[in-house]
């Protein structure tokens, strides 16, 4: 553990592939066991997967460690290949953290390695008992009944009140929607008026169009009796000039 073991860390239903190293704490000679107290197993992660837990696990102290035991809890692929390991956490609350190992004979192993530290861990002094399950609490005492009917008249009260605000809110919007449908039958008598007066406006032009056809008309046949005024004219006075020299 001290050299590092890869494995598979399973807690609280995530995996992580990690280097398990046993750091601080070894011991330093044989016949020492009491040094496994301050040791820590460390949970390293190798990978560099962006889909990988944020943390790794949190370090398990060995003084912490009440339980060791083969299987995998349901928890990892292959229970022949795992152990299960039970320490007091955060909190005096249980922890349960299961490492599967490459090999069957790893997982061996490890779990007699585990088992060992346990029995050594059992005779130093400052070694923590395992944590005791919480007493059971016992349900909070009914409400007075006093109490439940002024909460109850509250909420009938909260409740008329709401009813009164939406039957107002509801008054102005049947008087929105009025005004809104008044300003659409005006908008669509603007629109047929505006209609009307362009028809008569088209009308006009057509009338104008046709008056100055018309004058211009007028003006050339005038202009032509005109012509014809003054040949008249000169063929009188050439009837009278030749009547005169005839007598």
């Amino acid at each position: 553990l001290r050299r590092g073991i890869a494995a598979v860390a399973w807690e609280d239903g995530a995996s992580e592939p990690v280097q398990l190293e046993l750091r601080a704490g070894a011991p330093s000679a044989p016949g020492a066991p009491f040094a496994l107290a301050g040791a820590q197993l460390c949970f390293v992660v190798k990978s560099t997967s962006l889909f990988r837990r944020r943390k790794p696990p949190p370090p398990l102290a060995l003084a912490a460690l009440y339980g060791a035991r083969a299987g995998n809890g349901g928890e990892a692929a292959l229970s022949s290949h795992s152990i299960a390991l039970a320490a007091e956490g955060d909190d005096r609350q249980q922890r349960e953290v299961v490492l599967e190992f490459p090999t069957e004979s790893g997982a061996a192993e490890a779990l007699a390695g585990f088992r060992h530290a346990l029995d050594a861990l059992q005779h130093h002094p400052h070694r923590s008992p395992p944590p005791s399950p919480p007493p059971p609490t016992s349900p909070p005492p009914p409400p007075p009944r006093e109490d439940i009917a002024d909460a109850v008249a509250e909420l009938e009260k909260q409740l008329l009140l709401e009813r009164a605000n939406n039957q107002k809110m509801m008054l102005q919007m049947l008087e929105m929607q009025n005004d809104v449908n008044r300003g659409s039958a005006k908008i669509v008598e603007l629109k047929q008026e505006t209609a009307g007066l362009r028809s008569q406006l088209v009308a006009r032009d057509r009338m104008h169009a046709d008056d100055a056809r018309m004058r211009l008309q007028l003006g050339k046949r005038l202009q032509q009796l005109v012509f014809d005024n003054a040949a008249l004219r000169r063929t009188c006075d050439d009837l009278e000039r030749h009547a005169q020299k005839a007598f």
